[in-house]
């Protein structure tokens, strides 16, 4: 038998291309902002008309009271931290399973990330280790919807509003998607959605901030959108009339071209959710008859909406022990695009084991929670054993490609003896 690393004899199993990446926009779109661009009209200090669209149309589709277009998901994850009052000492439980962005605002507010574990099977919060970690300090939770999956927010709300503590929900990949019937994003304290890259609905770059709480709304527009919104904005009767004079710092407006790109994507977005669903219901049937790969499961009463990264869980017990390197460069010789994903865990990253993480006003002495590689054991053993698959090509039908890529995982398995 040749080495595993050797070329396939009869030639790669995938041979036709995937889909386009998302996002695609239209040529009525394109004309819209080259009409912005070509009038000078890219810029405004107070209530600018696309963004304002854009905020109608997230208070409507999820219903809340408040919604704020920023400059990114984490830009949003910045307004609700600074929106809950979050400071210097201050600890917010948040998931070591995630994009680093749900953590790493705290650092610029001199707070403390304290991290905690996911389910080892499904990568949810693993709510009895959120409770192990709440502390007298404990001031948030945060909770991403990995992959779209909706984390158990009865469990995770009922232990927060035992404890008095908010939840600001991380729901950057799960745009549009359900639990029980109810929205993700909107059961918390605050939501943060990411309007980037190759989410459902992009504007290149953007985020939105979503809450019912007039408190957060306020500081949100203080921190971000001062000072010319936040004057026309809040009423003369508020507590935060006088700051909203300077604001408190931080330029997170949306870009008025972002918006407009959005905006396209907002009003299909159930229609393209319906189809995102088929392609994924459709790869992960084809993939569970192998006993080595593990696809996403969606439980009964939830939906991913329209979910932001496909991944995998390889079995080498299954798979004569094949190593997880070797087996995914046997598979990319078959053409299949796959990969190791490439955000570790945070608790393998520089700032969750150093105490100097090089951010002037961040005090090095300051005790904090650092981490050892095997301390969330959950989320190491995920990571280092998950494939990912090209999610953004999969935004419309693939069915041919995708039965190429189960016959290259077919050719696989044979060269394996299995």
């Amino acid at each position: 038998m040749n080495r595993l690393t050797d070329p396939v004899p009869d030639g790669r199993a995938v041979t036709l291309p995937l889909p386009p990446a998302w996002p695609r926009y239209s040529g009525a779109t394109a004309a819209r902002v080259q009409r912005r661009i070509r009038e000078g009209d890219v810029y405004a200090f107070g209530r600018e008309r696309s963004v304002l669209e854009l905020e109608g149309w997230a208070r409507e589709y999820f219903q809340v009271e408040h919604a704020l277009a920023v400059s990114s998901g984490t830009a949003a994850l910045t307004c609700a931290y600074a929106g809950l009052g979050i400071g210097p000492g201050d600890e917010v439980l948040v998931p070591t399973y995630t994009f680093h962005a749900s953590a790493t605002p705290l650092f610029a507010l001199g707070a403390l990330p304290v991290l905690y574990d996911c389910d080892p099977v499904s990568a949810r919060a693993d709510i009895d280790d959120i409770a192990a970690r709440i502390g007298p300090a404990t001031k948030a939770i945060c909770v991403t919807h990995m992959f779209g999956l909706p984390a158990d927010m009865d469990a995770l709300l009922e232990l927060a509003d035992r404890h008095g503590i908010p939840v600001v929900e991380d729901a950057a990949q799960a745009h549009g998607a359900t639990i029980g019937g109810r929205k993700v994003s909107t059961l918390g304290a605050a939501g943060c959605l990411s309007l980037g890259g190759q989410k459902m609905i992009s504007g290149g770059m953007g985020g939105l901030l979503l809450t019912n709480s007039a408190d957060i709304h306020a500081r949100a527009l203080l921190l971000g959108h001062a000072h010319e919104r936040a004057q026309e904005e809040l009423p003369a009767t508020s507590r935060w009339t006088g700051p909203a004079e300077t604001g408190h710092g931080q330029n997170l407006r949306m870009h008025p071209i972002a918006a407009e790109l959005a905006l396209e994507h907002c009003h299909s977005l159930d229609e393209r959710i319906a189809v995102r669903t088929a392609v994924l219901t459709g790869l992960s049937e084809r993939l569970a008859r192998f006993g080595f790969l593990d696809p996403p499961r969606t439980p009964a009463g939830c939906s991913r909406g329209g979910w932001y990264g496909y991944k995998v869980v390889y079995r080498p017990e299954h798979a004569a022990g094949t190593p997880i390197d070797d087996f995914v460069s046997l598979l990319q010789a078959q053409g299949l695009k796959v990969a190791r994903p490439t955000t570790k865990p945070l608790h393998q990253t520089w700032p969750f084991q150093h105490h100097d993480i090089g951010l002037a006003g961040y005090d090095p002495q300051r005790r904090r929670p650092l981490y050892r590689d095997d301390e969330l054991p959950h989320a190491t053993h995920l990571y280092g054993a998950t494939l990912a698959f090209p999610d953004k090509n999969l935004h419309q039908p693939a069915d041919a490609v995708l039965d190429q890529y189960v016959q290259g995982i077919e050719r696989v398995a044979r060269r394996l003896g299995l």
